[in-house]
């Protein structure tokens, strides 16, 4: 999806960052990282900021230099404990009343809607951040997640 996206630069930089620290870069990975480098990739969120760009262009430095130094040794990593606080059962019916400012605009103010738990799992994925300042970092999120079904709003 971040491909030929506005993002993509981000998106090499954090994952390049992220394989860097724990001793796990990919050839082909540091070779785009890179190549948006020398694209100073990210710059035109800068352009009109009072430094234009200086900051970034030297954090742009700094990624370079660290990639083009000798990648530390592999760091174990450790699978993030799953925390799963779900007070539902399997085939639990709940009912849920509508009282906020856009149930009142919709007309479900006072209403309420029917949920039944039908399933649970983990969400895995890689969560991309990205500071007003230019720093850019990836998370990997696992997290639990339930799945619904909706019956009806009475």
């Amino acid at each position: 999806e971040l491909i030929g996206d506005d993002d993509e630069p981000f998106f090499w930089f954090a994952l390049v960052e992220t394989q860097w620290s724990v001793g796990r870069l990919i050839p082909e990975v540091k070779e785009k990282a890179l190549e948006w480098i020398e694209k100073e990739g990210g710059m035109e969120l800068w352009e009109e900021s009072v430094n234009k760009g200086a900051g970034w262009k030297k954090t742009l430095q700094k990624l370079k230099e660290k990639l083009l130094s000798p990648m530390r040794s592999e760091k174990k990593i450790r699978k993030p404990p799953v925390v799963n606080n779900n007070p539902w059962n399997m085939n639990d019916v709940y009912a849920y009343q509508f009282h906020d400012e856009k149930s009142i605009k919709y007309g479900y103010a006072g209403k309420y809607m029917i949920l039944q738990k039908i399933g649970e799992g983990i969400h895995e994925g890689i969560l991309k951040m990205k500071s007003r300042r230019g720093a850019i970092g990836a998370l990997v999120s696992r997290s639990p997640i339930l799945w619904w079904m909706w019956f009806s709003i009475v």
